[in-house]
């Protein structure tokens, strides 16, 4: 399929080249989506406040329990971990904001 966007290339030593497979096929994509998708959080989240997108990346740390309850409902709803996270953070913000009132 040809594109007009332009493209970017980098070399990368073999560790990490082997990382980003191995995340890619754990995300169950590909390895040029996957670095696509981290060049774009990356710009994303240094624009200016007010130029940002409706929503900022964050990343945390979960035990291995809990990540293999998101890595369930994930397989259970067919979507990605990403939008499980996603929707539990919106759950919880939800919660905070009615506790708040």
């Amino acid at each position: 399929m040809a594109t007009k966007n332009r493209k970017v290339e980098t070399r990368l030593d073999d560790g990490t080249y082997k990382l980003l497979e191995q995340i890619a096929e754990d995300c169950e994509i590909s390895i040029y989506e996957l670095v696509q998708r981290f060049i774009m959080w990356g710009v994303e989240s240094r624009k200016p406040l007010k130029e940002q997108s409706g929503g900022r990346i964050v990343s945390g740390v979960a035990s291995k329990e809990a990540y293999k309850m998101i890595e369930y409902f994930s397989n259970k709803k067919n979507i990605s971990i990403s939008e499980v996270v996603t929707a539990c953070i919106n759950r919880v913000y939800d919660e905070l904001v009615k506790d708040s009132k």
